[in-house]
């Protein structure tokens, strides 16, 4: 009896450090029906910077002009978020001369405009609960 004592504080206090909650990500602006989006949750600044390696990552069909997922037991954490309007459906983010997105593109904490590539910092936020993230799609004037 005095083992089992021990053992369940070690599983309790566990328990206790690896919560894990749901995060809604909630995609406004997206200005047509064509494509996909594609959401990756980041939760380091290399893998952030390299647009490679999300901690968690998908494609939806898009059917209005938002849309909002849920993305479930997700752990406390530091993470940033990118999304890209695939039009094409190619599976990449197109870009023009100088690296500049022809597609949609937006980010966590950032609305609007933008004149370079956002990094790890200016998208992050620290999720320790249930939380919804609005994300802001911009796209490039057309030609």
């Amino acid at each position: 009896m005095k083992t089992l004592i021990p053992i369940f504080f070690l599983f309790a206090s566990l328990s206790a450090f690896s919560q894990s909650a749901t995060l809604r990500v909630r995609v406004e602006g997206i200005d047509s029906d064509k494509g996909k989006i594609m959401i990756a949750v980041f939760d380091n600044a290399d893998d952030f910077k390299n647009k490679q390696r999300p901690f968690v990552a998908d494609t939806f069909d898009i059917k209005e002009e938002s849309l909002s997922v849920d993305f479930n037991n997700i752990p406390n954490a530091v993470y940033a978020i990118a999304v890209f309007h695939d039009e094409n459906s190619d599976g990449k983010l197109n870009t023009a001369k100088l690296g500049i997105p022809t597609e949609g593109v937006g980010f966590s904490g950032i609305s609007g405009k933008f004149t370079r590539p956002p990094k790890f910092n200016d998208c992050s936020f620290e999720f320790k609960n249930d939380t919804a993230i609005v994300v802001k799609m911009y796209y490039r004037k057309r030609e």
